[in-house]
């Protein structure tokens, strides 16, 4: 099982860094709200997108405009969610 202690080891460094570096761990978090940013604004555009196919495109850029619609939304929902 030596995997298993250098795991516990691992976890006890890490631990420690985090107590002692408040910076370590705010390293972490940015990149998780970075994501979330970029997931809303990609939603965002998407869905603009989509408006102006609907806009520009008659009938047949309002068929079109659902896939980008639908990927603006999806995006938008994990963006929200922080998934």
């Amino acid at each position: 099982m030596p995997d298993n202690d250098e795991s516990r080891a691992f976890a006890r460094i890490v631990s420690q860094l985090r107590s002692e570096d408040p910076r370590f761990a705010a390293g972490q978090a940015d990149s998780g709200k970075r994501r979330g940013r970029t997931l809303l604004l990609i939603g965002i555009v998407l869905c603009a997108a989509a408006v102006l196919l609907i806009a520009f495109g008659g009938p047949k850029g309002a068929v079109i405009a659902i896939l980008p619609w639908l990927a603006g939304l999806i995006a938008v929902i994990r963006s929200r969610s922080g998934k």
